[in-house]
């Protein structure tokens, strides 16, 4: 019994399968190795698990609560934090969290050159 060739869709299927199930594994593996880091709770590590959780790559709820009390941090971003430690958020709010991020981020490296 002869097996036919696979078609070209079929080929093409298969490469975007492997492609993102190697995706998959360079982004757990990435987040395995930045999670299993001993890290001080600082800016920077507030901001990256601010900006995981906007991604949907995990959920950091003492980020989010830590956050509010970080100098520079409006009452809109009060409510940010809010809404999705509660499970509330909504629209671009992912963004406004990555944007968020972001601006504690460049607030930790000012404090750091200023030391």
């Amino acid at each position: 019994m002869r097996r036919e060739a696979p078609s070209t869709s079929d080929k093409i299927l298969e490469r975007l399968h492997n492609q993102v199930n190697d995706a998959r594994t360079l982004g757990t593996t990435a987040i395995a190795k930045a999670e299993g880091k001993a890290q001080p709770y600082n800016g920077y590590r507030i901001a990256w698990e601010l900006e995981r959780t906007a991604l949907g790559d995990g959920f950091y709820g003492n980020a989010l609560r830590v956050a509010k009390d970080i100098p520079g941090i409006t009452a809109d971003d009060r409510s940010l934090l809010d809404r999705y430690a509660t499970g509330r958020h909504t629209g671009t709010d992912h963004v406004k969290l990555q944007d968020l991020a972001l601006r504690i981020d460049a607030i930790a490296k000012a404090e750091g050159k200023a030391s």
